[in-house]
């Protein structure tokens, strides 16, 4: 039984390693698409930080792109 629990704690500390890889990725991500919106555009408001912070992977990244070219914040995030 123990070395079931062993197994057990193992695995726990390799899920844990991964899912805080994962998150730290992700506040890169935000990070990053923040750095480019402000140089762009300016300081950021509290709602387009708010969209930010609670942005899915795949929108962080679709604005990542965007940011390069748009014209205006809107056209990387929709209105703000």
């Amino acid at each position: 039984e123990a070395r079931g629990e062993a197994r057990g704690e193992a695995k726990g500390r390799r899920e844990g390693r991964r899912e805080g890889l994962e998150q730290g990725a992700l506040e890169e991500r935000r990070s990053n698409v923040r750095a480019l919106i402000e140089h762009r555009f300016g300081a950021l408001s509290v709602e387009v930080s708010r969209r930010i912070d609670l942005a899915s992977p795949a929108e962080l990244d679709v604005w990542f792109h965007r940011v390069l070219d748009a014209k205006t914040l809107a056209e990387v995030i929709g209105d703000a």
